[in-house]
C-alpha cells in the first residue's frame, strides 16, 4: 500500500493560501511555518529567503504591500529587514533579482 503524500510545509502552515501560481525557483527549500505571515522558501546556496504573500492584497499583513519579497539571510538565518534585495508584485522581477544574486556569487574567472 502506498504511503499518502504529505502536504508541503507552506500548505500546512497556510491552508487558506490556495495553490501556488508560481514555480519555486530551483535550489529553494520550503521553510514555511505557521508563525510567519506567508509562505517562505530559502536558498542556502544564495543565502536568501523568498516570501510569497497572498494574491489578494486585502489578505496581506501589510496594507498596500507587494506580494513577493526577496531577503538576504546570513548563514541560513533570517536577517533584518534592512537586507531586502527585491520587492515586487510580479514574479519575473523576483526571478531577475535571484539571477542577479546568483551571478554576483559566481566565482570570477
Amino acid at each position: 500500500m502506498d504511503k499518502p503524500e504529505t502536504e508541503p510545509r507552506w500548505k500546512q502552515a497556510f491552508p487558506d493560501y490556495g495553490d501556488l501560481d508560481f514555480e519555486v525557483p530551483e535550489g529553494f527549500e520550503d521553510t514555511s511555518w505557521r508563525n510567519e505571515t506567508c509562505p517562505c522558501f530559502m536558498s542556502a546556496e544564495l543565502d536568501v529567503a523568498l516570501y510569497a504573500d497572498y494574491r489578494d492584497p486585502s489578505a496581506r499583513e501589510v496594507p498596500g504591500g507587494k506580494r513577493f519579497v526577496l531577503m538576504e539571510t546570513v548563514d541560513g538565518q533570517y536577517a533584518s529587514t534592512d537586507n531586502v534585495l527585491a520587492v515586487a508584485d510580479g514574479f519575473d522581477e523576483i526571478l531577475a533579482a535571484i539571477d542577479e544574486r546568483r551571478a554576483s556569487m559566481a566565482p570570477k574567472v
